[in-house]
């Protein structure tokens, strides 16, 4: 009986890279997608030597022979493997910006773990102000930021060097020769340091940490990447970009700009306005004196005691909303909606996911489909409530107190109703499948407009 080898090198190939997988869903510290980085090209080796088995072999078996020849199919899978083998070596190596980050390549110190020892240096600077209200712009990459105020007329720059390497005299090397970079700009000063300037076998194992005192009026504009950013007590306008990486600001007057991905974005105590766009990270915003824009997705968005208007766009992930004292617009996909104790007009469209409103007290506006609608009213409403939905079951809760006027529609669904004075229509033949009802709850009050469709609806009294 003969045997095929190139059946046996795939089963081979397919066995191994089972067991790379297994092992690191074991916790062993192993970096399957490293491995494959690096030694992809053994493929088309052990492949290669294969098919020189199957001609040698093709004496004594003249099938072999056969085998030994490149096919149509086997130039395609060549191929097929290059472009495989050369898309996961780059993606190993560098970050994309648009996507969560799939292959981390800094926190590894080698394809097996190898140990590395940490070595921290520290190098402080000043650069004089010669006024008041300044730019500076803050660059780094591969370490943290961490920007406060000081009653000085300078810049205080404190640079922490943290080197991986097994080799300390190599670690030394490298600390003298990274140094911080100051320079004058027509509206202020640029901070970095000259990472820039190592090749990427010398850069891979530094860590950069900055932490920077600045006049309480200065300027700020800081961009990072793979590290954090954390920015208190300053005032005026600030701009902040990281990306992989949170973001945490606190007490400031005056008005922000940020923009992340791939890390969590926390403002606390901020006078003005806030514009902030995020993927792939939670944003929690608290106690803000101006107005809200916020450009969400693949994460929570949590905001609490804003005075002015808030819009908020999001997708993939929760938003909950609390005491507002403008407006609310929600623009949402697959976004659960919770909110409570809003004083201005409250807008919301969403998808798949259930919307929760408490204590709303302006003019209510939602359109759904797929996801539960429930809202209470703490006091009689005031203002037009309109909810147009599909397959969406929709409650709405009042006080029966509350005076209002009512049009409800629900195709093949049902209306149920605690108040007295509205008499609902159920489910029947007789209502060709739909439930439709007008009516009114004393006398005047704003108008309930429901429509939804194969869900009940449900008016509740409190």
């Amino acid at each position: 009986m003969r045997r095929r080898h190139g059946s046996i090198f795939w089963s081979l190939i397919l066995i191994s890279l089972g067991l790379l997988f297994l092992l690191r869903n074991l916790h062993l510290d192993i970096r399957p997608w490293l491995i494959i980085a690096k030694y992809w090209p053994v493929l088309i080796i052990f492949w290669g030597l294969s098919k020189l088995f199957s001609y040698l072999s093709s004496d004594q078996d003249p099938i072999a022979a056969k085998r030994s020849l490149l096919t149509g199919g086997d130039i395609v899978l060549l191929l097929f493997l290059l472009v495989v083998g050369s898309v996961v070596t780059k993606a190993v190596s560098f970050h994309f910006p648009d996507f969560p980050d799939i292959f981390p390549r800094r926190e590894f110190d080698g394809i097996f773990g190898e140990p590395e020892r940490s070595f921290k240096y520290v190098e402080e600077r000043s650069q004089p102000l010669t006024r008041e209200g300044h730019l500076v712009e803050i660059q780094n990459q591969y370490g943290n930021v961490d920007v406060n105020v000081h009653s000085l007329p300078e810049l205080r720059i404190r640079l922490e060097k943290k080197i991986k390497t097994k080799d300390e005299p190599k670690a030394r090397r490298l600390a003298g020769l990274l140094k911080i970079k100051v320079g004058p700009k027509s509206s202020g000063y640029a901070v970095s340091t000259n990472r820039d300037q190592f090749d990427s076998e010398d850069g891979e194992g530094i860590e950069t940490n900055l932490s920077i005192w600045v006049p309480k009026t200065t300027q700020l504009v800081v961009s990072n990447k793979y590290g954090s950013i954390t920015l208190k007590g300053v005032v005026g306008t600030h701009n902040l970009t990281n990306g992989y990486g949170s973001i945490n600001v606190s007490d400031v007057e005056g008005n922000l700009h940020i923009q992340n991905q791939n890390g969590s974005v926390t403002v606390n105590e901020v006078s003005g306005d806030c514009d902030i766009a995020n993927k792939y990270g939670a944003v929690e915003v608290d106690t803000i004196g101006g107005k809200v824009q916020l450009d969400g997705g693949y994460g929570s968005l949590v905001l609490r005691k804003v005075r002015g208007p808030v819009q908020l766009v999001h997708k993939y992930g929760l938003v909950d909303c609390s005491d507002l004292d403008s407006t609310l617009s929600v623009n949402g996909q697959y976004a659960e909606i919770k909110g409570a104790n809003i004083t201005g007009d409250v807008q919301i469209a969403t998808s798949y996911k259930d919307v929760d409103l408490e204590n709303v007290q302006g003019a209510l506006t939602i359109q759904g489909k797929h996801g539960d609608i429930n809202i209470v009213g703490e006091h009689p409403p005031i203002k037009p409530i309109k909810v147009d939905s599909e397959y969406s079951a929709v409650t709405v809760t009042l006080p029966e107190e509350s005076r209002f006027q009512i049009e409800a529609y629900s195709k093949f669904g049902k209306f149920v109703s605690e108040f007295e004075s509205i008499r609902g229509a159920e489910f029947s033949a007789e209502s060709v499948n739909n439930a439709k009802i007008k009516g009114s709850h004393g006398e005047g009050g704003p108008l309930i407009t429901i429509n939804t469709s194969y869900r009940d609806i449900s008016l509740n009294a409190s």
